[in-house]
């Protein structure tokens, strides 16, 4: 959806609970997502979230993410690659 969006200069988002999980991020960030709309008690922790985040890593790791079957495997390795750049998000779950 994103890169349609894109190749017809149309920005697009995901909002809702899913753009509001942290360990979702990089996910949405490689898919392509321009914003996030989030629950407004989840914006500082989002906002965190993305600015530690590049871009172009995150697209490769949602390609990897994409080949994976298994949505319990798929879960794991979101949470693994959002605790290694952001750690400090997840110890105030």
């Amino acid at each position: 959806a994103a890169k349609a969006a894109h190749d017809h200069g149309i920005w697009i988002g995901g909002c809702g609970e899913m753009a509001s999980e942290i360990h979702l991020t990089p996910l949405l960030i490689g898919f392509g997502m321009d914003e996030l709309s989030v629950v407004t008690p989840a914006v500082p922790r989002i906002k965190k979230a993305v600015q530690s985040l590049d871009a172009k890593d995150c697209g490769e790791f949602a390609c990897r993410a994409s080949a994976m079957e298994d949505p319990q495997e798929i879960a794991r390795v979101c949470r693994a690659y959002a605790k290694k750049h952001y750690p400090e998000l997840f110890d105030t779950v």
